[in-house]
């Protein structure tokens, strides 16, 4: 929850891919993703993340456009109503169903 809540008000994020991470994070693209366990890459990466405030706002903007994309109200919103509704009914469908 708390990645989706860095993504949603565009804050950069270093985190490492464990898990189900990588659905809304993208290496280089939208944060920095680093192995498990790697603490000298992860003390490298926080040093590029605060020596660089240019990437710094370039992946919290990209995190929050993901986010608003697939992670909003609006978008999860759609995304269940394409599973629990059933798919509209045309016209033509409708009234051979009625008649």
């Amino acid at each position: 929850i708390a990645l989706l809540e860095a993504m949603a008000v565009g804050l950069p994020i270093v985190s490492t891919s464990a898990g189900a991470i990588s659905i809304a994070l993208e290496d280089k693209r939208n944060a920095w993703m680093i192995p498990a366990g790697d603490e000298a890459l992860l003390a490298a990466t926080l040093a590029e993340a605060m020596e660089n405030p240019a990437l710094r706002s370039r992946f919290g903007m990209a995190a929050q456009a993901d986010f608003q994309k697939k992670f909003s109200a609006d978008a999860m919103g759609n995304a269940y109503s394409t599973v629990y509704l059933p798919p509209p009914v045309s016209r033509e469908r409708a009234s051979a169903v009625l008649a």
